[in-house]
């Protein structure tokens, strides 16, 4: 299960990062114009191990010592939050959360959809049961298991007509409503991929303004709301403008919003709404659901998942 995690004091902090999320886990940032390479400071960790070791003030002295800003002290500040998540989330086997998205996809910003997620995280696997868009859809994916696929059940006069669908994660039925495969679905997942943004803007000193602030709620608990806006679309690639609340028990994401650049002039109160590109919400989270000695091995036994 997750363990406590100390209560943070009450701040606002400035800072000045680059951060972009876009669906699940955040994609890689647009090139800059000059079409020069990422400095090498700020290369990804392959693996959660190497990334957690990178984020420590032991391995990276360097990131960690600098004292320049209330900008510098934040961002550093929003590495030690994800990273402690990250570390104390490894103990969960397996949680269940009412996921809640809605995203650009091909252009179109689609309708909400709701799902009630169990999620494994070893061996990964995922079960999600729509309740809100798609409703009475059934998905199962688990790795080492049914060569790969994910397996369907569209619900309605469709999944009476089709039976179980078996679909490849990453090709094109699969990714016709997602930004990302469903590999890359989960809490551990979006803190990672955020966790490694921020030290590749916290080594870059990336042209970037944002807040971090206390006092806001979210599903009924108190989370740090994270502000990030970018000046230009070198520093921020497809995103203007991002939004994450951290859980301030867990330091884990549970929410997040994203914004990308207008293409033509608009009205400044109309500016968000009009350009959001995604919305991630997590609810319901139980990390004290599954504990090491439940059978978890069996996603679909577990979750009552049916191949028709």
């Amino acid at each position: 299960m997750l363990r406590p995690l100390p209560v943070l004091g009450s701040s606002l902090l400035i800072c000045g990062v680059w951060s972009l999320v876009s669906g699940a886990v955040p994609e890689a940032p647009a090139a800059p114009n000059n079409g020069a390479a990422a400095p090498e400071a700020a290369a990804a960790p392959a693996s959660t191990e190497e990334l957690l070791r990178v984020a420590s003030a032991e391995a990276n002295p360097r990131l960690f010592s600098r004292n320049e800003s209330p900008s510098t002290r934040a961002l550093r500040r929003s590495v030690e939050l994800l990273r402690d998540g990250l570390q104390r989330l490894s103990d969960t086997p397996a949680y269940t959360a009412t996921f809640e998205k809605r995203e650009v996809v091909d252009g179109v910003l689609l309708d909400t959809q709701v799902m009630d997620m169990t999620l494994r995280h070893e061996p990964f696997g995922v079960h999600l049961a729509w309740v809100a868009g798609q409703r009475g859809r059934t998905l199962l994916y688990e790795d080492g298991r049914n060569d790969g696929e994910m397996l369907v059940n569209p619900g309605g006069w469709k999944g009476r007509l089709t039976g179980t669908l078996r679909l490849d994660p990453e090709g094109s039925l699969a990714m016709r409503e997602a930004r990302h495969p469903v590999t890359k679905l989960g809490i551990g997942e979006l803190a990672a991929t955020l966790l490694r943004y921020r030290l590749r803007e916290l080594a870059a000193g990336s042209d970037v303004t944002c807040t971090l602030s206390d006092g806001h709620e979210h599903d009924g608990r108190p989370v740090w709301r994270n502000e990030l806006e970018y000046a230009t679309p070198e520093s921020g690639g497809e995103f203007r403008r991002s939004v994450v609340l951290i859980d301030q028990e867990w330091n884990l994401p549970v929410q997040l919003e994203t914004y990308g650049w207008p293409v033509t002039d608009v009205p400044a109160d109309e500016l968000d709404r009009r350009t959001l590109t995604g919305g991630y919400v997590y609810t319901n989270v139980d990390f004290n659901r599954f504990s090491e000695d439940d059978a978890l091995d069996d996603l679909a036994a577990l979750t009552g998942f049916q191949i028709k």
